[in-house]
């Protein structure tokens, strides 16, 4: 369920480098509540209600637009914020991307805090994002099957064992970062 959403323009820049400011620049900030959907399992073959509920948390989204210059058709879209802040240098935009670069779909990390420094650890020395090399290298680390506490999409943890991305971890947003979402918007 959506609790705020807005858009934020930012003016004309020149993200064509054609020394000429035609390119309107807009950021789209969505704060969602999900979870608190009913949990069913099968039993026998038949879909029973458990009687619990899955974890409640708020969720951040943010994209970026950069227009054409007669405002028809996006030339860049979606999670474009570090092209974007390369060219904007608003204070504004740049407290979004900042929380953008942290907080950004915050219910769906592959890993636990500790799993998800180690793969920005391994991809900081160098290495690119493969799935497989990734869990192969939290495997030889001992980090791929971890004990975790938390919430995860669907469910709760409690003391258990989560492999790296099969589920998705949920990063809960701070309140400070709740704050400055509502105040922009």
């Amino acid at each position: 369920m959506t609790i705020l959403k807005k858009k934020i323009e930012f003016g004309k820049f020149d993200f064509a480098g054609k020394g000429r400011k035609t390119n309107a620049a807009d950021v789209e900030i969505e704060l969602r509540k999900n979870g608190g959907e009913e949990v069913f399992r099968y039993v026998n073959g038949k879909k029973e209600y458990t009687g619990e509920v899955t974890p409640e948390y708020l969720e951040l989204s943010i994209c970026g637009n950069v227009w054409n210059n007669v405002h028809t058709n996006i030339i860049m879209g979606g999670q474009c914020l570090d092209e974007m802040a390369k060219v904007i240098k608003t204070p504004t935009f740049q407290k979004i991307y900042k929380v953008w670069k942290e907080w950004h779909l915050n219910g769906m990390k592959a890993g636990t805090p500790e799993q998800e420094a180690k793969v920005k650890e391994w991809l900081d020395a160098g290495n690119r994002y493969d799935y497989k090399a990734a869990c192969d290298m939290l495997e030889e680390c001992g980090l791929y099957e971890v004990e975790y506490t938390g919430l995860a999409c669907g469910k709760r943890y409690d003391h258990e064992p989560y492999k790296y991305g099969h589920g998705w971890i949920i990063k809960e947003l701070p309140d400070e970062v709740v704050q400055f979402v509502k105040e922009v918007c």
